[in-house]
């Protein structure tokens, strides 16, 4: 007699198959999952890249606003009109300086003279 095994000439054959699937499948996982922490780790070095950029931008506008601070300390009192306007324009550009780094995220506060405080204040 002759014994059939459960297991037909076929089924050897899907075994490899699945275990191929299967291999495949972990691979393409693994991928994804790579992926994603490469996303991830793209995002974060912008935002950084973001916030560098933001203080370097602000590290070099704060001088100008000082500047332009000093010199307004020695702005003459009796002028001419042209002048004057001149004097209000110059303040202008001051002012809007002072606009576009509020929209980087700069507020002032304090004092002019206030004691330094290092919880509040960078140095």
């Amino acid at each position: 007699m002759n014994k059939r095994s459960d297991k037909g000439p076929g089924t050897r054959d899907q075994e490899k198959t699945c275990a191929q699937c299967d291999e495949y499948l972990t691979g393409w996982k693994r991928a994804l999952a790579d992926y994603d922490n490469l996303k991830k780790d793209l995002s974060r070095e912008r935002a950084q890249m973001h916030v560098h950029a933001v203080e370097r931008s602000v590290l070099a506008i704060l001088p100008v606003l000082d500047n332009f601070d000093a010199a307004f300390k020695f702005a003459p009192t009796e002028v001419d009109p042209k002048t004057k306007q001149w004097l209000q324009g110059v303040l202008h550009v001051r002012t809007q300086l002072e606009d576009a780094l509020k929209e980087l995220g700069l507020d002032p506060f304090g004092e002019v003279g206030e004691a330094f405080d290092p919880l509040r204040h960078e140095a």
